[in-house]
């Protein structure tokens, strides 16, 4: 409800057949991927695996999100999202990145890029920014897509696949958007 099942899958690792389901209550530690369903990282192969565990939560620090791993440096393949990720932002001068698949493609250090093969998001991500009270929230960087947040190393691949929902950022009293922001149906943000 608060945390991936797995900090790490190495690189030996084989998750494969496994449905998770339920909801996300919150987070357990506010900051880089700080929910998941899978795994926090994962650096091994992630098979045949549905995620239907859907979340409507709400921030005041940076985060990175997604419906199967914070970070892929392994492969996932022939797998499908169909957990809701719902996101309220309020908060000034912080870094979101999401993904119906992971929010790094790759490490968040920039090394092992991850693959993403025969993958279907089903599920929305929607991120809506807020105003609260006074204090108008500032988004530093943001990405979000359909399988993936952000990609800011070479060599991710994303092979056959597709995203059948909505992706989307809603500013809603919302500060300054003149930051780095992107959204896509498959990848929301290439920073290389």
């Amino acid at each position: 409800k608060t945390r991936p099942l797995f900090n790490t899958l190495a690189a030996s690792a084989v998750v494969k057949n496994l449905t998770t389901a339920g909801t996300y209550t919150g987070f357990e530690n506010v900051g880089e991927q700080a929910f998941a369903s899978f795994a926090r990282v994962n650096k091994g192969k992630i098979q045949y695996c549905t995620n239907e565990t859907s979340g409507d939560l709400s921030t005041k620090a940076s985060i990175a999100f997604g419906g199967f791993v914070g970070q892929n440096a392994g492969t996932i393949s022939n797998c499908e999202n169909k957990g809701n990720l719902l996101l309220t932002v309020k908060a000034t001068s912080l870094v979101c990145y999401g993904g119906g698949f992971a929010a790094y493609g790759h490490l968040s250090d920039k090394t092992s890029p991850g693959k993403f093969t025969n993958c279907t998001n089903s599920g929305d991500v929607k991120v809506t920014v807020v105003k609260e009270g006074t204090t108008e929230c500032t988004i530093t960087r943001t990405g979000f897509g359909g399988i993936c947040g952000v990609v800011i190393c070479n060599g991710v691949v994303f092979n056959g696949c597709k995203n059948t929902k909505t992706v989307a950022r809603i500013d809603s009293g919302a500060g300054n958007n003149t930051c780095a922001s992107a959204v896509g149906g498959i990848l929301g943000r290439s920073a290389i």
